[in-house]
């Protein structure tokens, strides 16, 4: 069997890419599909620059889409000196197993780059040496790469750790051409500076890749050093790529997550900015060899998985068992699921907005918070409808905002309202100054009317049954449709199994799609989904309604199988929100979802009395 350093070092060479520029050259390695990590100084231009390269005999060209400024007025660019490219059309290619683990003092690293040294032509070189000292910049370190010479066209490679077989630290510069004094290596916690989005979205990409693809993890498993973490390389891949699947908090709230999870009081050496930073500052809570960040690490597990509804929360669960097994721990997960309740996933903020009977331009305004548990509040009530709309608009935010207090990011705002308040773009009220609700939580509509209808009940009833079986169908309502009330509603009553009708825009832009929507309500269909984009252009060909259908068509129907659905919908709002979102996050910006579960007899929204409607 090939030594398992030796297949560390074809795959760290598979993910090597030849960066050419008229100015600069230099190199870079696959870090997520289409995705490369290099130097900042290696493309100078910045973000939304054009980038050459080659990779593997095939000729390659990206954009810039994250570069960390140079404020220097010297030749050393400014800590961290890193640039993220983006691919047009990648091949299909290899990533590099990451981390920001410091090797230890002489530990054996792998440079991995483009040197001149014999022809003057860049080819690719691999140079052993070893990590000695570090050197202090700004706000950060250079590590010294001794032992061997590194040469202006190897910056931006990767840097191989032996030790633990993942890619340390990139190549900054060398220390003197033509001599073997070495090199200035990026430790790749410096990527923490990026952009707190940029960096979640690598990750995520980064760490599903490696969750499929286990070459590199099968490869660590072979190496005789033993690894920072008890968790075994495939159990970190598998893990990674299940917590990437699970939207993460801000900085505070990952912080509240380590402490409620932690065995110590000891806040995390570092501030955690992802899941998976969370998790791995909970193994290395137990001190040196984190055997007791086991119990630690199964709690997060509980917390993030709940009862395993959806594929990934299972999947963790699923993981949890087997981690639990291995470490003789199996008692412990149990107690910590019969004891904890889980994170509460299925928290649900409600805000009823209701007409009044004699005085339908004024509204009424109840919001209730439940519990995972099932905990019901009453955090705000009308005693009658004294408002204005315009009044309510400005209502809404300040008392909504008391409510969420302690509110997990995963949690259901929905709005129940009348029909005429469809168009009210609640997902877009700020929860702060550079966010909205609707990429905050995961926000629906319900509609109002028909929760106090008992001559809807049994059909709804019905259809959601077939939707939470993972039986349900999807009917799409397109921009020309011609059906008549009458006719689309001898069409829903000859297939209940119909749960979602989806509607390329918005019901009030077209009579029909008002009047299909009507049917569609009345006659118990529990999803809608449409774009607030009225798709004025759809009769010169230049169909927004199309386009929505096209990108939302697919991950809809696998939100639909698992009763996902609200949790896609705050990820297109999310992802609509990038600054390199795509065609398709474009054609779904302005999402809205109706999701209307039937509700309990335990669980009512307001009862005729309270709306004031007979």
């Amino acid at each position: 069997m090939t030594d398992a350093r030796t297949e560390l070092r074809k795959l760290a060479e598979r993910c090597l890419v030849h960066i050419t520029g008229p100015a600069v050259a230099g190199s870079g390695v696959w870090i997520a599909p289409g995705v490369l990590l290099t130097c900042a100084h290696v493309v100078p231009d910045g973000t939304g620059s054009p980038v050459t390269m080659t990779w593997d005999g095939q000729s390659l060209s990206g954009t810039v889409t994250e570069h960390t400024p140079n404020t220097s007025f010297d030749d050393v660019w400014t800590f961290p000196d890193l640039a993220i490219v983006t691919v047009t059309d990648p091949p299909a290619h290899p990533c590099a197993w990451l981390s920001d683990d410091e090797p230890s003092e002489g530990a054996d690293v792998v440079a991995l780059g483009h040197s001149d040294e014999l022809d003057g032509v860049l080819r690719p070189s691999v140079k052993d040496g070893q990590v000695r000292g570090y050197h202090q910049v700004e706000t950060g370190r250079l590590w010294l790469f001794k032992a061997n010479e590194v040469r202006s066209g190897m910056s931006g490679g990767p840097v191989l750790d032996l030790a633990t077989g993942a890619i340390c630290a990139i190549v900054k510069s060398t220390m003197r051409e033509d001599a073997d004094r070495g090199g200035y290596l990026i430790p790749l916690r410096g990527l923490r500076d990026l952009d707190r989005l940029s960096r979640l979205r690598l990750v995520a990409a980064t760490d599903r890749f490696h969750r499929q693809d286990l070459r590199w993890a099968a490869v660590r498993s072979r190496l005789t050093a033993t690894t920072p973490h008890t968790l075994s390389p495939r159990e970190t891949a598998k893990l990674f790529g299940l917590l990437a699947e699970f939207p993460a908090g801000d900085e505070p709230e990952l912080r509240r997550l380590y402490a409620d999870c932690a065995s110590t009081g000891r806040p995390p050496e570092h501030p955690p900015g992802t899941l998976r930073d969370v998790a791995l500052a909970l193994l290395d809570s137990g001190g040196p060899g984190a055997t007791d960040g086991v119990v630690p690490l199964l709690k997060l597990s509980h917390r993030l998985a709940g009862t395993g509804a959806a594929p990934h929360e299972a999947g963790l669960r699923e993981w949890a068992d087997d981690f639990a097994t291995r470490h003789g721990r199996a008692a412990e997960l149990i107690a910590i699921r019969e004891a904890a309740p889980a994170h509460p996933a299925a928290g649900i903020v409600t805000v009823e907005i209701a007409p009044g009977l004699n005085d339908p331009d004024r509204y009424r305004l109840r919001i209730t918070v439940t519990g995972g548990a099932g905990d019901r509040r009453v955090t705000y009530a009308d005693d009658d409808p004294a408002h204005t709309l315009d009044e309510m608009r400005a209502l809404v935010p300040v008392k909504l905002g008391v409510a969420l207090s302690g509110v997990p990011d995963d949690s259901v705002i929905e709005f129940a309202v009348p029909y005429e308040l469809f168009d009210e773009p609640f997902e877009d009220l700020p929860t702060d100054s550079f966010t909205d609700l609707g990429c905050t939580y995961r926000v629906v509509l319900r509609d109002l009317d028909r929760q106090i209808d008992p001559a809807v009940r049994d059909r709804w009833n019905l259809r959601w049954k077939h939707l939470d079986s993972g039986a349900g169908r999807t009917r799409w309502a397109g921009c020309v449709e011609d059906l008549t009330q009458k006719q689309f509603a001898a069409e829903l009553r000859l297939a209940p199994e119909i749960a979602a009708v989806l509607l390329t825009r918005r019901p009030s832009a077209h009579p029909t799609l008002a009047g299909m929507t009507e049917v569609a309500l009345r006659l118990g269909v529990p999803v809608l989904a449409w774009t607030r984009d009225p798709c004025a252009g759809h009769e010169r060909g230049d169909c927004s309604g199309h386009r929505f259908r096209e990108a939302f068509s697919g991950p809809a129907a696998t939100a639909l199988a698992d009763v996902s659905l609200p949790a896609l919908v705050q990820r297109l709002r999310l992802t609509s929100e990038l600054r390199d979102a795509g065609p398709d996050a474009d054609a779904c910006r302005g999402v809205v979802l109706l999701w209307d579960r039937p509700p309990t007899p335990a669980a009512p929204l307001m009862s005729p009395a309270m709306t004031g409607r007979q």
